[in-house]
């Protein structure tokens, strides 16, 4: 049987998409410091999950330990360690998923970021051993009382992000602010009829199903980790969330390789 020379022209471009995974270089002839830095650091597009639905179309970037510590250690950069909670709320059998956020009100420190959704956590303080420790400490201070020891007692590790943001982010800032982010996860009780704004420790507090935060802005390129989290969980096929710099004041989250080494805070969990 004759078959066109088209079709093995096709037929070859199909097997190299899918035998090579390696992103292309960046088409920008003057990348910007950031992009160019994580350019050079070797970072590389690695599969996601079998089955994952968004496995084919959103390939995921993450950095071993090498590459975050050449990004988080330059000069000029301001590091810092923060850690955060993907906090899921239950609901009836057959009803969508939904996800419990704080709002940045208008006086958070980072103006952009005004009315953003935010994952609750915070940053690291001295005290703080490790991620959880900040992140216990965070909640107890944040979250309403009847639901805090809720969420402690569920909380498990996750996934740990670098997150970049620009010097104009922060308030008064001259230096690039860079940080690993540890993400959890926890459940919340049942909250029916919470779902409205409540205030709540630097910010409001809001459940929300995911087709309800599709068109949001978030705060320090938290819908990174959150939809990471979603397409390694299975939820991936409920919505796909928009990407976009406007969607989070020019930050960037990355992912880190489950057994990169960053230090001793962020060790301690057994990270995916």
């Amino acid at each position: 049987m004759w078959i066109p020379s088209w079709v093995f022209l096709v037929t070859l471009s199909i097997v190299s998409s899918f035998g090579d995974n390696t992103p292309e270089p960046h088409s920008s002839a003057n990348p910007e410091p950031d992009e160019a830095c994580l350019m050079q650091s070797g970072a590389r597009l690695r599969d996601t999950d079998p089955g994952s639905t968004l496995a084919l179309t959103i390939p995921e970037t993450v950095l071993n330990g090498k590459e975050a510590e050449a990004l988080l250690n330059l000069e000029g950069v301001k590091r810092d360690h923060a850690a955060v909670v993907i906090l899921r709320v239950p609901g009836l059998e057959g009803e969508p998923p939904r996800f419990a956020w704080q709002r940045k009100t208008p006086g958070y420190p980072a103006k952009c970021m005004e009315n953003t959704l935010c994952l609750f956590g915070g940053s690291k303080e001295p005290e703080d051993t490790y991620a959880r420790d900040t992140l216990v400490r965070e909640l107890r201070e944040e979250l309403p009382e009847a639901w805090r020891e809720a969420a402690v007692g569920s909380l498990r590790p996750y996934a740990r992000f670098v997150i970049q943001a620009p010097s104009k982010t922060w308030r008064n800032a001259t230096e690039k602010w860079r940080f690993v982010v540890c993400v959890f996860e926890a459940v919340l009780p049942s909250v029916s009829g919470q779902a409205g704004l409540n205030a709540v420790f630097e910010g409001g507090w809001e459940v929300k199903t995911l087709p309800q935060i599709a068109d949001e802005r978030f705060c320090w390129a938290y819908d990174t980790p959150f939809h990471s989290f979603l397409r390694h969980s299975g939820h991936d096929t409920v919505v796909a969330l928009p990407t976009g710099d406007d969607r989070h004041c020019g930050c960037t989250a990355t992912r880190l390789l489950a057994d990169s080494d960053v230090g001793v805070w962020e060790g301690g969990e057994d990270w995916q």
